[in-house]
C-alpha cells in the first residue's frame, strides 16, 4: 500500500507492507493513529489475497487514559466494517508500573508484548502507530506543554514497524478521511488526562486539534 496524505501544504507518503510467515501484532492505544493504522493493515492483507487471521495480537497498554475501555469498540467497529474476525485486545501491564508516566508503560509494555509471547523475538512483528510530534513554534495555548515520548528511529526494524514515524497527526488523521473511517474517529479516545471526554489541555488533546485544523476538517469525534 502506498499513498498520499495529509494537508495540501505538506503532503508525504504512506506505505505499508507487511513481511509474511510471522505473527502480526499491533499496539493499540485506543487513539486515531493506532484505530487507523490496524484498519490498513487488514486492507492491505485482503488486497493482497492474504488473510486478516496473521493479526495474531491486539496489544493494549492499561494507562491512566483508560485505554482499555476503547480497544474493543475498535477492534469491533473494524470487524463489522470488513467483515472479518480480528482477535479482541490482550491486556498487556507491566508490573509494578500502574502509576507512571504512560510513555514509561508504553515502553515497558512492548518489552513485555515479545516476552509474553515471542521470547526469541524471532517470529513476532509489531507495529507501533508512533508520528512525529507537531512543528514548532507551537501555538501559544500549547506553550509549556511536555513533548511526548515519541518513536523517532527504528533500530529493530526486525521485529517492529513504524509506518507513520515520518509523518505527524495531520497525516495520520487525513487517512481516515482517505478511507472514510470517520466512525472509527468518533470511537478513538486521544486526551491522556481523562479516561472518557477530553480536558482540551494536554498535548494529545491540542495535537489532535491542530491536526483538524491543519485539514480543515471538522472533528466528528468527543472521546
Amino acid at each position: 500500500m502506498f499513498i498520499f496524505c495529509g494537508p495540501d501544504n505538506n503532503r508525504d507518503t504512506f506505505e505499508l507492507n507487511i513481511p509474511e510467515d510471522r505473527d502480526i501484532g499491533i499496539m493499540l492505544s485506543s487513539g486515531a493513529d493506532s484505530a487507523i493504522l490496524l484498519y490498513l493493515m487488514c486492507l492491505e492483507l485482503l488486497y493482497t489475497g492474504r488473510s486478516t487471521d496473521e493479526i495474531k495480537y491486539i496489544f493494549t497498554i492499561p494507562k491512566l487514559d483508560g485505554a482499555e475501555l476503547h480497544s474493543a469498540n475498535i477492534v469491533n467497529w473494524i470487524n463489522k466494517k470488513l467483515e472479518i474476525n480480528l482477535p479482541q485486545p490482550t491486556i498487556v501491564e507491566p508490573e509494578n508500573l500502574h502509576d507512571l508516566h504512560h510513555s514509561i508503560k508504553v515502553r515497558e509494555g512492548i518489552r513485555e508484548s515479545f516476552v509474553r509471547y515471542d521470547p526469541s523475538a524471532k517470529n513476532l512483528f509489531l507495529y507501533l502507530a508512533d508520528q512525529k510530534v507537531i512543528p514548532k513554534p507551537w501555538p501559544s495555548h500549547m506553550v509549556g506543554l511536555v513533548e511526548p515520548y515519541r518513536v523517532s528511529e527504528n533500530e529493530h526494524k526486525d521485529i517492529i514497524g513504524l509506518p507513520f514515524n515520518h509523518l505527524n497527526k495531520a497525516h495520520t488523521i487525513d487517512l481516515h478521511f482517505l478511507f472514510k473511517t470517520e466512525g472509527l474517529l468518533e470511537l478513538s479516545h486521544s486526551c491522556t488526562e481523562r479516561q472518557t471526554g477530553r480536558c482540551n489541555q494536554c498535548y494529545h488533546c491540542n495535537e489532535r486539534q491542530w491536526a483538524f485544523e491543519q485539514l480543515g476538517k471538522v472533528d466528528p469525534g468527543s472521546n
